[in-house]
């Protein structure tokens, strides 16, 4: 092809490199050339946090909040564009990791018990250059005032705001007994905007005919 991508394989290297290139037509060199590019050395990545969704999950100044034996997605904030090569380790204490150690993406269930803390860290290693740091965040779950499993009022998590459907998925894996939920959607006024349902099978509905804004969502077990 006529254009090259090139980046440095040595972690720690910067500076100038040479490519040599030649033009074939009919089987036959016709010319050549050799550029002199700039190298820069490839980045660790430096996770600045982590970033929590879940229907239970709030934060109070820099300690979140959540409740008992509930399911949440943990996410490393990383300023960085990934590179396919980078790897991400987790460290969680008073929760089960039930997927995605390794990457962007950890799913996890929270204690049972009526009360506990907990602590999520992550770091990264980015084309194999060695980890980062270790980034934490703190949390406690806590039956008190507390649904439970998503039941109750809740907000749309960011991934779904604009897709124009609500996926359910994570309501269904807290609640392992339920196989439908009954979903009302309603404005900070109290207007009812939409009634449906989910179900296991097909956990996700649309609501490509909600208005732009906040609003409140209800989830009913039937």
């Amino acid at each position: 092809t006529k254009t090259l991508n090139v980046r440095s394989d040595n972690c720690s290297y910067a500076g100038t490199g040479v490519i040599s290139v030649s033009y074939t037509n009919g089987g036959s060199t016709s010319c050549s050339d050799t550029k002199t590019v700039s190298v820069q050395g490839a980045p660790t990545a430096k996770p600045t946090g982590i970033e929590v969704w879940g229907f239970d999950w709030s934060m109070n100044g820099t300690m979140g909040q959540t409740c008992p034996n509930t399911t949440l997605e943990l996410h490393p904030i990383d300023t960085n564009p990934d590179y396919p090569t980078t790897a991400y380790q987790w460290s969680i204490t008073g929760a089960t990791i039930l997927a995605g150690q390794n990457t962007g993406s950890l799913l996890i269930r929270t204690s049972s018990a009526s009360r506990s803390n907990q602590v999520y860290a992550v770091r990264a290693n980015k084309n194999h250059c060695g980890w980062s740091g270790w980034r934490h965040l703190s949390a406690t779950s806590s039956s008190a005032n507390c649904f439970g499993g998503g039941v109750g009022i809740g907000f749309l998590r960011p991934s779904n705001t604009g897709s124009g459907t609500l996926d359910f998925t994570d309501y269904f894996y807290q609640m392992p007994a339920s196989e439908v939920v009954e979903v009302e959607v309603i404005s900070l006024t109290g207007r009812q905007l939409y009634v449906g349902r989910s179900t296991r099978h097909s956990p996700e509905i649309g609501i490509q005919q909600l208005p732009a804004g906040w609003v409140f969502l209800r989830l009913y077990d039937p």
